[in-house]
């Protein structure tokens, strides 16, 4: 479907999106600094999240399979998902995007135990701190000072949404608010859709206007989020921005790579 939206004639597509915006959230929430630094290295933080699960010698080596499966851990780790759901998630989007895998609420599991024992902090430190948050008084602030009541029972349920609200609402926040600055400063820049972590645009094809937007946007998504208004107070971060244009919302490529043929 996404092959049949197309641009206005001579506009292109440009889409920006925050890289792996709540995992890197997580690992600062978490005190990870040693992910932090892996992040900084440009390692790519799923392909090691699944040679932990694979056990390859290099996680170089993870095929594109493998690296899906990491992605999923990660993202059911951080949040705490329980094994059958995380069994049903990857089962679930492996046949959305037609990937050939599947696993059984066993092997979730294992799964998630090799995560936790290799990433200790996400339970000891990111989850410990938002339960003692929960507990004192109901409430979750995120780095935009955005707060949330939680008024439900003090069980697992209401923790596992706390775990997810400050990740979630600052990527959130942070597109919205980069959104706004980069259409003060482009007026005639077309934002098109917003999804959750994205945002696509419509530019002038042209090497300068796509060059032109592409600095403004990267500039507004790369400020650094301050968290010291969080209840998780912590430092600043910054989000690389991934950046993409192409004639349809499904063929998207990095700029250098565009055919202008």
């Amino acid at each position: 479907i996404r092959t049949c939206i197309i641009p206005d004639k001579d506009w292109i597509f440009l889409e920006a999106d925050l890289s792996q915006a709540e995992a890197r959230i997580v690992a600062l929430l978490a005190n990870d600094y040693e992910l932090l630094e892996r992040f900084k290295n440009h390692e790519d933080i799923h392909r090691i999240t699944a040679n932990w699960v694979f056990n390859r010698l290099d996680y170089k080596d993870i095929t594109e399979d493998e690296r899906f499966i990491g992605k999923e851990t990660r993202h059911a780790g951080d949040y705490e998902v329980g094994k059958k759901r995380f069994s049903q998630m990857v089962n679930t989007d492996a046949r959305k995007f037609n990937i050939p895998v599947k696993i059984s609420e066993w092997r979730a599991g294992k799964i998630l135990e090799i995560f936790h024992t290799m990433s200790p902090k996400i339970r000891g430190v990111f989850h410990a701190e938002v339960r003692e948050c929960i507990k004192k008084n109901r409430t979750l602030i995120n780095a935009f000072g955005r707060q949330r009541i939680f008024m439900d029972r003090m069980e697992d349920a209401i923790f596992r949404e706390g775990y997810a609200q400050i990740p979630q609402s600052t990527v959130g926040d942070k597109l919205k608010s980069a959104c706004l600055e980069i259409k003060r400063r482009m007026p005639s820049l077309r934002i098109l859709i917003e999804s959750h972590d994205a945002l696509l645009f419509t530019v002038r094809k042209s090497h300068a206007a796509i060059e032109d937007a592409s600095i403004v946007i990267r500039e507004e998504f790369e400020h650094p989020i301050d968290f010291s208004r969080c209840s998780l107070k912590r430092g600043s971060l910054s989000i690389p921005a991934e950046i993409r244009v192409g004639e349809n919302y499904k063929d998207l490529v990095k700029f250098k790579d565009f055919n202008w043929s």
